[in-house]
C-alpha cells in the first residue's frame, strides 16, 4: 500500500505523514525492510525524501500492524 500512496503524494507536491495499521509481513507482498533497503535509497536519489517509522510489526492473518511514513518531494 504504501508503494501506492508515494507516487501519488510526490506527483501532487504534498509534505505527508500517514499512518497505516494492518499487516507488515504478508505473503507475496514486500515486507517493511525491503522498503527501507530499497525503496528509501531509491526514492532518495530521485529527490524524494522518505521515511518510514516501524512502530509494530503485524503478521498474516491478524495484521495488526503500524507504521508511520512521511514523504516530501522535490
Amino acid at each position: 500500500m504504501l508503494q501506492c500512496f508515494v507516487p501519488v503524494f510526490v506527483g501532487l507536491g504534498y509534505t505527508k505523514n500517514v499512518k497505516i495499521e494492518g499487516g507488515t509481513d504478508v505473503a507475496k507482498s514486500p515486507c517493511q525492510e525491503s522498503l527501507q533497503l530499497g525503496l528509501i535509497p531509491l526514492m532518495r536519489r530521485m529527490g524524494v525524501e522518505l521515511n518510514i517509522l516501524d512502530i509494530k510489526k503485524g503478521y498474516y492473518p491478524k495484521g495488526h500492524g503500524h507504521i508511520v511514513f512521511n514523504v516530501k518531494g522535490p
